[in-house]
């Protein structure tokens, strides 16, 4: 879960592969679909944010533009922003 700095919230449900974007009632305003399983949100710009997904191959992030409340993923089939997240964790 992300609240974004106008109290927009966006929840990543792994079990329907979305992202949602609520207000603050928590009424679900809109979705993205993804392919994979979306499990971790972070907030990187004022509206945009990074999601964690996992692929069979392995894990990715993917990118979501938050404008007006809606939401924009360009990369939604993209795996140019697969990254191996081993390579972070420190022995």
């Amino acid at each position: 879960m992300c609240v974004l700095f106008n109290d927009q919230i966006l929840i990543a449900d792994c079990y329907n592969h979305q992202v949602k974007l609520l207000n603050p009632q928590y009424q679900v305003l809109g979705h993205c679909d993804f392919n994979h399983y979306p499990n971790g949100i972070c907030q990187i710009t004022p509206n945009e944010v990074a999601i964690a997904v996992d692929e069979i191959q392995g894990h990715g992030v993917q990118f979501v533009t938050v404008d007006d409340w809606q939401l924009f993923n360009p990369f939604h089939d993209s795996h140019l922003a697969n990254i191996s997240l081993s390579s972070y964790h420190k022995t």
